[in-house]
């Protein structure tokens, strides 16, 4: 199974073209409900950490992964609110507690919605339902895409160098310590939500 991942892993555009189709499906509303995003991306940033993948590059591809499923739920909330108010009612309290943060925080909400990870899919469905500009909606979600993607794949990649190096113990508290950091932070954004 290694052996048939590195080999794999040698051929970048099709190692990115997965990434970035995974994370495209990932972001997409409905489907990105039932993908569990975060642990795609650490098992990738795992990849880079063992030396099967480069990191930068598995971080550009999710990134734009990202971007495309969120752009795609962001038209789908701009071209069809009335419709989606009203007809297209699939796990309706994530979509209305996307719409809530973004109601409360404004284009903020954008950031901090597609930070945590039980609305994050619904985040860009609702911003395109609440009419916000297509220029200020890309701008803060793809900073907290780039920031979700960053942090996540670091976990895996730190985790997986740790255990594959000698200095492994300062490299798993650095991991840990990001680990700990990033539910601070999910704790922290959701009681302030």
């Amino acid at each position: 199974m290694l052996d048939q991942l590195t080999n794999w892993s040698l051929h970048p555009a099709w190692t990115c073209a997965a990434i970035t189709l995974l994370m495209a499906v990932e972001s997409v509303p409905v489907i990105g409900f039932f993908l569990p995003g975060g642990t795609t991306l650490i098992a990738i940033g795992a990849l880079s950490g063992a030396g099967i993948s480069h990191f930068f590059d598995a971080l550009l591809c999710a990134i734009t992964g990202s971007l495309i499923g969120d752009s795609l739920g962001y038209w789908l909330g701009h071209a069809g609110r009335k419709a989606l108010n009203t007809r297209w009612k699939i796990n309706p309290q994530r979509t209305q507690r996307a719409q809530e943060i973004i109601q409360r925080h404004g284009l903020t909400g954008i950031f901090l919605g597609r930070l945590l990870w039980v609305v994050h899919v619904a985040v860009p469905t609702a911003a395109g339902m609440a009419g916000i500009r297509a220029r200020n909606f890309y701008l803060f979600d793809a900073s907290a895409a780039a920031l979700w993607c960053a942090m996540h794949l670091a976990l895996g990649h730190w985790a997986t160098r740790a255990i594959l190096t000698t200095r492994g113990m300062l490299d798993i508290g650095i991991a840990l310590a990001l680990f700990v950091a990033v539910l601070a932070l999910g704790w922290w954004l959701r009681r302030r939500a």
